[in-house]
């Protein structure tokens, strides 16, 4: 018994390989974001403290299914689908609809073409390079998650007169059409 002092995470259960300890981690549960976006199996354990001794918890082993990586014009382990973790470490432009359980841009520009859906079913991870939209491609997300890192949007309209509207994206709480554009007119 005592106080959780930190989390730790591995590259093994041995804790021999990899040892990190986790900032500001010193509470009973370690969140998701603590823990970061995964690409392999982790070990994480918790180091407790009586104030007199130190010892560690049972080790929580989290895994991590297939993953396939984009590098070179080829992906390394087949097309992704929805149970499989596409990366992207290269320059990519689609020639099609791509499905992924979660997506990491890790480096290059990543673009999906006009007409063309990125479908995910959790977090897109977009730190590394740069990931774009063309005029009508989508992102679609199953699962309602946060993203992380910057994502874009290219969109074209006909030409806007007076008191016309062209939406872009579902609504956007709290986003006020005055605040988009201070010189439209309340009517």
């Amino acid at each position: 018994t005592g106080t959780v002092v930190n989390w730790q995470s591995a590259d093994n259960a041995a804790f021999t390989v990899g040892v990190a300890t986790i900032p500001l981690s010193n509470s009973a549960t370690l969140t998701s974001a603590q823990m970061g976006g995964l690409l392999s199996t982790k070990y994480f354990r918790a180091t407790i403290s009586n104030g007199i001794c130190t010892a560690y918890s049972n080790v929580v082993t989290i895994s991590i299914g297939a993953i396939t990586t984009y590098s070179g014009g080829i992906w390394d382990n087949g097309d992704p689908d929805s149970s499989t973790i596409a990366v992207f470490d290269d320059d990519f432009s689609s020639s099609g609809d791509i499905t992924a359980c979660g997506v990491f841009v890790q480096s290059g520009d990543v673009l999906f073409n006009t007409g063309d859906s990125l479908i995910v079913t959790n977090a897109v991870n977009s730190t590394g390079g740069t990931l774009t939209f063309d005029n009508n491609a989508s992102l679609v997300q199953v699962n309602d998650v946060a993203n992380v890192g910057n994502i874009s949007y290219v969109r074209t309209t006909t030409p806007v007169r007076r008191y016309d509207f062209t939406y872009w994206s579902s609504p956007v709480a709290p986003q006020t059409l005055v605040a988009l554009s201070p010189l439209t007119l309340s009517d």
